[in-house]
Parts: structure tokens; C-alpha cells; sequence
């Protein structure tokens, strides 16, 4: 995100609300990834004003929920669904890492693209302290 914002520069915002620990939590590697990129590719490339994007993360208990919306070009909603290469191998990723312990749901509006993602994760068995974020410690 720090390569975009100094890539736009003023035309963008973004938002990020991180938890500041993880409480030994894990999570598959980049599987965060597509989504923020997609932000990018789909939405603040595409805005010739002022483009937006919100991330929030939050750690309650076992589970890391995540809520990230970004402003795109309005368009009229065709009723498709909300589909791409990115989010197809993420939903099979989730299928495969993280069976019936997680939602997803991304829904695209006029002006808006909305993803809700909600994962049960588990503790990494070789952390026996809390440990501090490292992208957090660098904002």
C-alpha cells in the first residue's frame, strides 16, 4: 500500500485500522493479497478524482475479520455476480486451507466494492509471546 499511496500521492486516502497483536494468530501466507491489489487494479486506477480505500482488521478471539472497501468508477449493477481470476483462486485457497471456518462476501455497488471476510485461525505453535504486527511498527 505504501508504494501506492506515494504512486498517487494526494489523489488517494487510505484508511487501515490493524490490530497492534496477534496473540500468536496465523494466517496462510498473501492470502490477503488479491483483495488489496484488486483495490488497486479495479478501482483507484480507474478514479480520476479522488480515490478512497478502508482497511480494517480486527482480531476477536480465534477469528481475524476483515473489512476492506474501496471506491471504484460508478457503474450500473448488472446483477452478475462479482468474479476474477484473484478472488477465484483466494475462494479456493479459503476452500482448501480453511474449510467451513470462514465467509466470505463481496458484494460491488455503484460506487463502492465491499469485501467481508471472516477466518477461524489457529495459534502458531512456535510463538510463545505476543508479537507485535511488523507493517504496524512502520506506518
Amino acid at each position: 500500500m505504501l508504494l501506492e499511496q506515494i504512486r498517487y500521492g494526494e489523489r488517494l486516502d487510505i484508511n487501515k485500522e490493524l490490530p497492534v497483536k496477534t496473540n500468536g494468530l496465523i494466517i496462510a501466507p498473501l492470502l490477503l493479497l488479491p483483495f488489496v491489489e484488486n483495490c488497486f487494479k479495479h478501482g483507484t486506477s480507474q478514479m480520476l478524482e479522488q480515490a478512497w480505500i478502508r482497511l480494517a482488521i480486527d482480531i476477536d478471539g480465534n477469528r481475524l475479520k476483515m473489512t476492506l472497501i474501496n471506491a471504484k468508477v460508478p457503474v450500473k449493477d448488472d446483477g452478475k455476480p462479482v468474479s476474477g481470476i484473484g478472488i477465484s483462486n483466494v475462494r479456493k485457497r479459503l476452500e482448501l486451507l480453511y474449510p467451513g471456518k470462514h465467509e466470505l462476501a463481496i458484494r460491488e455497488e455503484e460506487d463502492v466494492f465491499i469485501v467481508k471476510l471472516t477466518v477461524e485461525l489457529e495459534r502458531d505453535s512456535t510463538i510463545k509471546t505476543v508479537k507485535a504486527i511488523p507493517e504496524l511498527t512502520h506506518a
